[in-house]
């Protein structure tokens, strides 16, 4: 007789506790014939997934790649030290073509949901994978990275979304990381890496982050320090990766840190809710904050500030030492031309009444740069944006202490881009 059993973490995990009391009872009855055994060992997973899904294994492909990323491992200051270990330099052999750490997140992690299929769920889910990645055809996939477990692929968004009843994480990804259209976020950034001759990078970090914050009764999400190993590949520098976390953390609507960790969360952050106030600030409410903050910064100092004059009448022909700044809306220059505005032309020559202008020299003149303007504009928008909430006391009162705190620490950063813009 072979009495067989799911994980009690698989999908028929309510059956099992069930079983679990008939085994019990059975094994009390055949205790002295019965041998137990214990088909699959953790170590043997690697081997099992393989066979599975590829009729060959070349095993001096998997030397050779194993001991270029252990290389690659050991010579990374900023690596987990796990990763350094002879053992797992075993580990990168035996679980070739995948990566170690992207059977350990099915196993450990996704397979935490009782709706995952423990061994089917994830043969399908890699199956998807290896289709994806053969499509695509990315000239440096040397290894399956979690990172290539690439959520734009709709059959795989589905495998870890609906199939693990995770449907709360679907707006989280069309925002963040991927959708049909093309763009979010992640998506819309693989275009400034692709441009210097790099990989998806963006869509790559966001598919590996959104793995480690899949698990139940755990800390979501993972140290840098370990995601930098299920990301990196050879040829990329690891400052490269801990940038992009870290402007991801300050730009993505559902991504947050916190204790070290890096995660998806269904809730959105302070970004998402500064996000939805800048689309409600008014034109004319950037305009006014702009002068204030410019008749601001320039008060008080050796010069008179005439802040965006109409024209010669506007400034007085005397021998105060005038600093003109003029309306960026209607006078700019670009850094690469030499031509002057006519606007200048007119102050300098001219004062009130057509008279010619007498006092020249004393007369400068602060002008804004047309590739600057944008973002001015975007700048003073978010600190519109976080004035406007500020007076909203309802959703201050909603925002968790850590929120708090990002605002905060956003909205003195924020005050300081202002006056540098």
């Amino acid at each position: 007789v072979v009495l067989t059993l799911a994980s009690s973490r698989d999908a028929f995990s309510e059956f099992t506790a069930e079983v679990n009391n008939v085994l019990n009872e059975t094994e009390s009855v055949i205790a002295r014939k019965a041998r137990i055994l214990y088909p699959t060992k953790e170590s043997e997973m690697y081997g099992v997934i393989r066979r599975r899904l590829f009729k060959n294994w070349d095993e001096k492909s998997a030397k050779i790649i194993a001991d270029a990323y252990f290389s690659l491992y050991e010579s990374t200051d900023e690596m987990n030290n796990k990763f350094k270990t002879k053992e797992y330099k075993n580990y990168l052999k035996m679980s070739y073509p995948f990566h170690p750490e992207l059977i350990d997140v099915l196993e450990t992690r996704v397979s935490s949901f009782s709706t995952f299929q423990r061994t089917r769920g994830a043969l399908r889910l890699l199956a998807r994978v290896i289709s994806d990645i053969w499509k695509k055809k990315e000239e440096d996939v040397h290894l399956i990275l979690p990172a290539y477990v690439a959520l734009d692929n709709q059959q795989i968004r589905d495998e870890l979304t609906g199939k693990i009843k995770k449907d709360d994480f679907i707006p989280v990804i069309h925002a963040d990381i991927a959708n049909d259209k093309g763009d979010a976020k992640a998506q819309l950034w693989n275009k400034d890496y692709q441009d210097k001759k790099l990989p998806p990078l963006a869509s790559r970090m966001a598919n590996t982050t959104y793995l480690y914050s899949l698990i139940i009764g755990e800390a979501k999400g993972m140290d840098e320090y370990t995601i930098l190993g299920s990301i990196m590949t050879p040829g990329i520098k690891s400052s490269v990766y801990f940038s992009l976390l870290k402007k991801m953390d300050q730009k993505f609507w559902y991504f947050r840190e916190s204790n070290g960790r890096f995660f998806f969360n269904s809730e959105p952050t302070i970004n998402k809710i500064i996000q939805d106030y800048m689309s409600i600030v008014e034109s004319s409410k950037i305009r006014a904050r702009i002068r204030a903050t410019l008749q601001s910064e320039f008060s008080g100092s050796l010069f008179k500030p005439i802040i965006q004059p109409n024209g010669p009448s506007d400034v007085k022909d005397d021998d105060n030492i005038d600093l003109i700044v003029l309306d960026y809306k209607y006078t700019s220059v670009d850094s690469k031309e030499d031509k002057t505005p006519d606007i200048i032309n007119e102050i300098w020559n001219k004062a009130k009444d057509e008279a010619p202008r007498i006092y020249k020299n004393t007369t400068f003149f602060i002008v804004a740069d047309s590739n600057q303007i944008s973002r001015l504009e975007d700048v003073t928008r978010e600190y519109e944006a976080y004035q406007k909430m500020e007076e909203n006391k309802e959703d201050l009162a909603n925002l968790t202490k850590d929120q708090r705190e990002r605002l905060e620490a956003k909205k003195k950063d924020i005050e300081l881009g202002l006056k540098i813009a």
